[in-house]
């Protein structure tokens, strides 16, 4: 059973745009916004967003005649309706060749978790489901997912899965999912046209932070104190705020979290350096302290025009592709910032197998099916510009242009979330502290100051 990698049309792309730059960050958060029909919305508001609005459901799979097999019940979260398309054909052919009985359950990411939640504490969980970048501690600590190393050790191409997305499915010690999906923020995009006119050489992006810095005021263009072009870019809500300072914060060599994972480690000399560094482009005019909007619904500034050098996310490629292609013309871009380390954070979805299953066996071979290259390349990568989480996924169709592989290539530099099974409150509550140094209302050291003490007391119930 072989299904190629489709060609995508631009409806599809446009669907799979919204509904993965709604997802990814939710899941990722995740780290979701409304979704348009025209546009796509960027990835960077997510939750970065408001509540997102699922997209309208295709018939599910059909699952064959009662007595046929196993049941299986598989929820898909934020699957546009090309998407559907795809993995009811794929279901419906899996039914019939392996004689079982799945069924799809299609939902969106903005609701996924509370829905999740509330299936395990009632004990009628999805057999298979989608997680996030911040489920997997969730999902052990609350009994919901399956202990997989018993499988695992079963498996031929374990390996061939990254060391980064093998990592974020481990909680003390046990695998509890299987990754699909990688995203990352903290990839160099600028555009060439731009440099040439500040009288950069788009052939050398920034390095590090000073080089960043310093480009970026050469970059940004003003009529009195109106922005037209702002040398850099930072999007604002509580989670894509901690996730931009937690990149700067890797890229120092600190981290978030100790390693227990116990207590914060915000209020260091690494946390000072890293949430300074976003503040200096406030303070040296670089940015406005408000951020930079595009004016349109759904368009990222970036594809808008109003931003230069930026690191961002695969989907706004995605976005600039579709509504700008002038602008995806005269993109380049480049490997993350190294300040002490070259670093940033890999988000990771992947699929979890609900701990009181009654066909975990049948699970399981659904879940690999589902995960290989030639379904995988379809219904999580191709259509959304997600990031491969194994090598084999390398070979999707969109990763054939060179500014797409160099995101693949940043994979090397990308470490695991620090996450706990408190994130979902831990997350904003950071990024509300980031926001408030960004825009001034506190100085870098009472914002770390005023965060790790408002995550201690989350940390300890």
């Amino acid at each position: 059973m072989a299904f190629g990698v489709a060609r995508l049309s631009r409806r599809r792309l446009i669907g799979v745009g919204v509904m993965f730059g709604a997802g990814a960050l939710l899941a990722a958060c995740q780290p979701a916004a409304t979704p348009a029909p025209a546009k796509p919305a960027e990835p960077a508001k997510a939750a970065e967003k408001p509540a997102e609005k699922p997209a309208e459901p295709k018939p599910a799979a059909q699952a064959p005649a009662a007595g046929a097999g196993s049941k299986i019940l598989l929820r898909l979260n934020g699957i546009d309706p090309p998407g559907q398309t795809f993995a009811n054909d794929f279901i419906a052919k899996y039914n019939q060749d392996k004689k079982v009985s799945v069924e799809i359950d299609y939902t969106d990411w903005a609701s996924s978790f509370q829905k999740i939640t509330t299936g395990i504490a009632g004990g009628t969980a999805p057999d298979i489901f989608i997680g996030g970048g911040l489920w997997t501690p969730v999902m052990a600590d609350k009994g919901g997912s399956l202990e997989l190393d018993s499988y695992v050790k079963g498996m031929k191409d374990w390996e061939d899965w990254y060391d980064v997305a093998r990592k974020d499915v481990a909680w003390k010690g046990k695998i509890y999912a299987i990754p699909y999906r990688m995203n990352s923020r903290g990839n160099i995009i600028y555009r060439k046209s731009l440099f040439q006119k500040a009288g950069l050489d788009p052939a050398k992006p920034p390095q590090n932070w000073k080089d960043a810095l310093e480009m970026a005021a050469k970059l940004t263009q003003k009529e009195g104190d109106k922005y037209l072009v702002a040398g850099w870019h930072i999007v604002f809500n509580p989670t894509d705020s901690t996730q931009q300072y937690e990149d700067a914060l890797f890229q120092m060599g600190g981290s978030y979290l100790n390693e227990e994972r116990t207590a914060p480690t915000n209020n260091t000399p690494e946390g000072e350096a890293a949430l300074q560094f976003w503040v200096d482009f406030a303070e040296k005019g670089i940015l406005p302290r408000q951020g930079m909007d595009s004016g349109v619904p759904n368009l990222n500034a970036y594809t808008a025009g109003k931003i230069a050098l930026y690191p961002g996310w695969p989907q706004d490629m995605l976005n600039t592709k579709l509504n700008a292609p002038q602008v995806w013309d005269d993109t380049l871009t480049a490997s993350p910032l190294m300040q002490k380390i070259r670093s940033y954070q890999i988000y990771v979805d992947k699929y979890f197998i609900f701990k009181k299953t009654k066909v975990a066996d049948q699970s399981w071979e659904l879940v690999n099916a589902l995960t290989s290259p030639e379904v995988n390349n379809n219904l999580g990568i191709g259509g959304t510009w997600g990031l491969p989480a194994r090598k084999a996924s390398e070979s999707a169709e969109i990763f054939k242009d060179s500014r797409m592989k160099v995101f693949v290539e940043n994979v090397k530099y990308g470490r695991p979330r620090q996450v706990v099974p408190q994130h979902f409150d831990v997350q904003p509550a950071m990024g509300r502290h980031v926001e408030a140094a960004f825009k001034g209302a506190k100085s870098v050291k009472q914002a770390l100051k005023d965060m790790d003490e408002e995550v201690t007391k989350i940390l300890k119930g």
